[in-house]
């Protein structure tokens, strides 16, 4: 690593698990440098550079993010995907109902479950008779997810249940 005034900043850190370099210029050199004030805000000490073990694909990443077609895509991406936490929002399912890591990833896959049956139910193209046949097994799912939440200790708020 080179500074706009051409001195080498060598390695000063290097920190494996933030996966991490700190390059760093001489304070004496800094002091006399008339350039420092492009280089730094520091009053005492000179330039520190830190930069990541990728930083090049790091950049490139970035450079694409800031392209046309990605501003597009995230706009796209934004707009369904704030309709998904609205509706369930809606639905009463923004609340965590259980404590601890494990029980907040079961509701959260609960959720898209829900989400997921009641998009291919509405968008669905199930004749009437295949919904029909739906219902058996979605009340299997149901009793055994809700086997699976009594064993592990887990009591739902809301309890679930399929009506026919």
């Amino acid at each position: 690593m080179v500074c706009p005034a051409g001195q080498v900043l060598t390695l000063r850190h290097r920190w494996e698990y933030r996966q991490l370099c700190e390059y760093a210029a001489r304070k004496e050199v800094c002091r006399a440098c008339d350039l420092r004030s492009q280089c730094t805000r520091s009053k005492t000490g000179g330039r520190t550079v830190r930069r990541y073990f990728e930083q090049d694909r790091l950049d490139r990443l970035y450079a694409t993010t800031r392209t046309r077609i990605a501003y597009r895509d995230i706009g796209i991406r934004q707009h369904f995907m704030e309709r998904s936490f609205a509706e369930a929002c809606r639905y009463g399912f923004k609340k965590a109902r259980w404590r601890g890591q494990e029980r907040i990833r079961i509701q959260d896959y609960l959720i898209a479950a829900v989400q997921n049956i009641r998009l291919l139910v509405t968008h669905g193209k199930l004749k009437p008779a295949a919904a029909g046949k739906l219902g058996p097994i979605l009340e299997e799912r149901v009793r055994a997810l809700s086997f699976l939440a009594r064993f592990i200790g887990i009591k739902p708020v809301y309890p679930i249940t399929v009506q026919e």
